[in-house]
């Protein structure tokens, strides 16, 4: 079984760990979420990427609250945080995968490269008035929620699993 504490210790870099555990009245916007677990329906039981989503559906809802306060510098300031933390939650999980030897693992990282794509466009389209930014947040929040909901439950259920086999009933289509 993988340690995932360990994992995280490991590659987690000093600023992305500042973000996760920056204190909620700090003045950036991000709203206090107990213990940084996201909505109770999204977790896995796999405490490092419930954390993790935590920490990206906070930095979602503060990228939602600028933009609804009209901060739209302070939105697209917080737009990149959220890419960088993405990027960083994503070559954690996409270690994990490897050291678990998890089957579904190409397809899962191409679900990654396809939401920093998303995630890039729409910041770009946001900041050059092409894209409203809250429809670009709704856009981003749907896809991460389904992804966890469908990829990264698939993946948990194989870290629980002896073998490193996806649960079929929980596999996402294509794999």
């Amino acid at each position: 079984m993988i340690d995932f504490q360990d994992f995280g210790k490991k590659l987690l870099t000093e600023a992305a760990l500042t973000v996760c555990l920056r204190p909620a009245d700090d003045g950036r916007g991000i709203a206090p979420m107990s213990e940084g677990r996201v909505l109770e329906d999204l977790e896995l039981g796999v405490p490092e990427m419930d954390r993790e989503h935590g920490v990206q559906v906070r930095l979602l809802r503060a990228v939602r609250d600028a933009f609804a306060r009209s901060g739209h510098r302070r939105a697209l300031e917080l737009f990149d945080e959220l890419d960088d933390y993405t990027n960083m939650h994503f070559m954690l999980e996409e270690t994990l995968m490897i050291g678990s030897s998890y089957s579904g693992r190409q397809s899962h990282q191409q679900e990654h490269d396809r939401l920093i794509d998303q995630l890039r466009t729409l910041r770009s389209a946001v900041a050059t008035g092409e894209a409203e930014g809250l429809s670009a947040v709704d856009a981003i929040e749907e896809w991460l929620m389904r992804h966890i909901r469908t990829f990264d439950l698939a993946f948990a259920a194989s870290v629980a699993a002896p073998n490193g086999t996806p649960d079929p009933r929980t596999a996402p289509a294509g794999d």
